[in-house]
């Protein structure tokens, strides 16, 4: 890989995906996590709903940030940084779970998200449970969880 930067691993993603001429995209999350400095690099490209950071402080959205991956030969990539303390967890979600939640606008179900985050215990069953996926027979689209938490 061509550096440690999340954004610039980003961009070699994106050449690569290019170069294929595969002409499809791809909506990608990367973080970079410094045990060391108790710090979080990330780069997001076109990954929607955004990533949940949950601290004992607050709980909140990342910065959603460029395009998916395979649009543009200069997506402008950036990153981010922010501070993961003891504890802090972060969890994603793939867009299939807008699909299952009763709200009717999208903000009022990234709010949903945040609130279900924030009032968990941010394990994939515990999360699993509260959106009512046992319960859903059919499901439009795919839905995924995932989550990494830092402990002591």
């Amino acid at each position: 890989l061509p550096t440690d930067s999340s954004a610039e691993i980003m961009s070699w993603l994106n050449d690569e995906i290019l170069a294929a001429n595969l002409e499809q995209h791809v909506a990608m999350f990367l973080g970079l996590i410094n045990r060391g400095r108790d710090m979080l690099e990330y780069t997001n490209a076109g990954h929607f709903p955004g990533t949940i950071l949950r601290t004992e402080q607050e709980t909140v959205y990342l910065e959603l940030g460029g395009l998916p991956l395979g649009i543009s030969p200069v997506p402008g990539y950036d990153f981010q940084r922010v501070s993961l303390p003891v504890p802090s967890e972060l969890v994603m979600f793939s867009d299939g779970v807008f699909e299952i939640l009763g709200e009717e606008s999208l903000e009022a179900k990234e709010k949903h998200l945040l609130s279900l985050v924030k009032g968990t215990s941010g394990e994939v069953d515990s999360l699993a449970e509260n959106l009512g996926l046992h319960e859903v027979a059919e499901v439009p689209d795919d839905i995924a969880i995932f989550t990494v938490a830092k402990t002591g």
